[in-house]
């Protein structure tokens, strides 16, 4: 800008500038107006240190100011070093800013609607953003000898939301807790509650997310919802995967072919439910009726709502099954379990199966045997097949004791099984024939209809009944308490994982 330059004294007819910087030194010669005897490489020179222009001067620049004769153009004859501006701080975003929510396609071109990753999740400690600091620049020297200062980069901030952090070194934005990331006006957050107002479809695709989520409408079928936390929808769940850390609510039903699961860490509510899993890790309240489904709380299960009944299928709990009816008139088969680990029961089945194969191998592996040491006796056993050999006899060797700690855990499952003693099946209303009432290995089919209000209690091998009053209402809710206190004490991480049902061996009575 002409306001920068700045005009050095100067004999007439000479021209001599500086820039704002101070950084270039032009000299301009107007012959028409000089005075006396032509200027000389050396007058100018001269001139130049009684204006203190002492670095970076320019012979050539000099030699072709003096040579021209127009006098309309100016010259370099001075040149320092620019001074190197710094740069900006940068913010680098480790998350997508704006979710795209787009069905990819893979190789053999295929589309998925389902994983359009709606929503993204942030660990607590899980770093978000980082800044590159501004740097202050390069100082330059001027025609002067003096130092010229640079223009520093400019400063940006972490923009710091709900629930973040910047590190002691101001260089890094971290999540404090588990949660969904919210990016808005420059501004990072971490909600620890997503919200989706609509359903959960094709728009969305599936669901992942660490933090608690409500769904405004409908889960679809043959979709996916996992939460860290809570999950609340509130309208129906059709046929679709939906996995809680905490607790399930759905003000509507949870229906379907069959296709569905829904897992819980703690308790799962439904107004309803037909053909579907349900897995609680707590209690398992169903409003209305659960219809040929297969269910499993580990505390208990309560069907009170209108009709409140379960009819078809299996219902199992460790402690109690409270319900208004039981079968139907029609005498559905309809199991319901209490006094039933589900853990305990898998953990069994799997000891079985494990002495099972350890049977199997030993007498294949002494088969082996038997035809390794032939060819030991003959002379004609190769060397990896005596490594075989010695593998089998450190096996053999081990057996009994791998069987015996197999053996042991077994039977120590099935004591833990027997203990479960404060078990229930209470009717209000009626359990039809053709109902089959379960208390661990021990099991009733029911030949006729029963009416209620009744309390299935298991006294010895035998399934006895006991009348429901006001006194047995008040025991129950002790209960009920003392078990709520006990797994809030004792509760493990795995509690709510998917396991798969099978009754231990049953004793009819």
């Amino acid at each position: 800008m002409a306001s920068d330059i700045k005009h050095l004294k100067t004999p007439k007819g000479l021209i001599l500038t500086v820039n704002g910087e101070g950084t270039v030194a032009q000299l301009r010669v107007v012959i028409a107006e000089l005075e006396g005897q032509p200027p000389t490489d050396e007058s100018i020179k001269k001139i130049l240190a009684e204006n203190d222009v002492v670095f970076g001067i320019d012979e050539d620049g000099i030699a072709h100011a003096l040579n021209i004769t127009e006098g309309i153009e100016s010259t370099v004859v001075a040149r320092g070093i620019a001074p190197v501006a710094g740069e900006d701080a940068q913010i680098e975003l480790l998350f997508e800013v704006q979710s795209k929510a787009e069905p990819s396609v893979d190789e053999r071109g295929r589309i998925d609607y389902k994983n359009l990753h709606f929503i993204q999740n942030a660990r607590a400690g899980q770093i978000l953003a980082r800044k590159t600091p501004a740097t202050p620049g390069t100082p330059g020297k001027s025609v002067f000898g003096t130092t010229v200062a640079p223009k520093p980069g400019r400063d940006r901030q972490l923009g710091k939301g709900t629930n973040t952090e910047i590190s002691p070194d101001g260089l890094a934005l971290a999540a404090t807790i588990d949660g969904t990331i919210a990016f808005k006006f420059n501004t990072i957050s971490i909600h620890p509650n997503e919200n989706i107002p609509a359903s959960v479809d094709t728009k969305t695709g599936n669901i992942d997310c660490v933090g608690s989520l409500k769904i405004g409408r409908d889960i679809s079928s043959d979709f996916t919802v996992i939460a860290g936390h809570n999950i609340e929808v509130s309208g129906n769940v059709a046929d679709a995967v939906v996995q809680a850390g905490g607790s399930i609510l759905i003000h509507g039903g949870y229906f379907g072919a069959g296709k569905g699961k829904l897992i819980a860490g703690g308790d799962v509510t439904a107004k309803y439910v037909e053909n579907q899993k349900i897995r609680a890790g707590g209690s398992v309240m169903i409003g209305g009726e659960a219809l040929n489904s297969d269910i499993y709380a580990d505390d208990s299960v309560y069907v009170q709502g209108k009709p409140g009944s379960i009819i078809g299928g299996s219902v199992a709990a460790k402690s109690l099954v409270r319900a208004v009816q039981i079968g139907n008139e029609a005498s559905v088969p309809t199991h319901v379990h209490v006094a039933y680990d589900m853990k305990t029961v898998d953990r069994l089945r799997e000891v079985g199966h494990e002495l099972e194969r350890l049977q199997a191998d030993e007498k294949r592996i002494k088969d082996a045997m038997v035809f390794l040491y032939k060819l030991e006796m003959n002379g004609k056993l190769p060397a990896d097949k005596k490594e075989a050999l010695d593998q089998f006899k450190a096996f053999i060797k081990d057996m009994p004791n791998l069987i015996s700690e197999l053996k042991q855990e077994q039977e120590q499952l099935r004591v833990k099984l027997q203990q479960l003693t404060e078990a229930r099946i209470i009717v209000e209303g009626k359990v039809y024939a053709g109902s089959v009432l379960h208390f661990g290995s021990v099991y009733k089919q029911l030949l006729e209809d029963e009416k209620g209000p009744v309390v299935f209690e298991k006294a010895g091998d035998t399934i006895i009944k006991v009348a429901l009053d006001s006194n047995y209402e008040r025991m129950l809710e002790e209960e009920k308490k003392r078990r709520k206190l006990q797994q809030a004490s004792t509760a493990e991480a795995s509690e709510g994982q998917q396991a798969q049902e099978t009754p231990v061996e049953a004793v009819k009575v």
